[in-house]
């Protein structure tokens, strides 16, 4: 579960500090980084709202760390979710870049 290690360092969380917010002991989070068990499904449910990710991103079954939510009202194919889910997981400075380049694409 390397994403979770990803998750609590940007954060700037030690193991111990991470166990304490949920309750549990820095091996167990040693434990789950490793791979060596995964958490209970509870726990895990609350990792992925306090990290506001998803299950899947923090059980590396996706790349996309904040995935976008589908609507009702208004429909995105396939490359919109991906344009979308790849842009949260940029720097500001990145999507900065982003913007300054589709700004420049629209001028054409």
């Amino acid at each position: 579960m390397n994403n979770l290690r990803k998750l609590r360092e940007a954060k700037g969380l030690s193991q111990e500090e991470l166990g304490a917010v949920f309750g549990i002991k820095q091996a167990h989070i040693s434990a789950y980084e490793l791979g060596v068990y995964a958490p209970r499904l509870a726990l895990l449910m609350e990792m992925a709202d306090y990290f506001g990710t998803s299950m899947d991103y923090i059980c590396r079954r996706t790349d996309l760390s904040r995935p976008i939510e589908q609507s009702t009202d208004y429909r995105l194919d396939k490359v919109e979710q991906y344009i979308i889910n790849s842009f949260r997981d940029l720097t500001p400075d990145q999507q900065e870049l982003c913007r300054y380049w589709l700004s420049s694409l629209r001028l054409k």
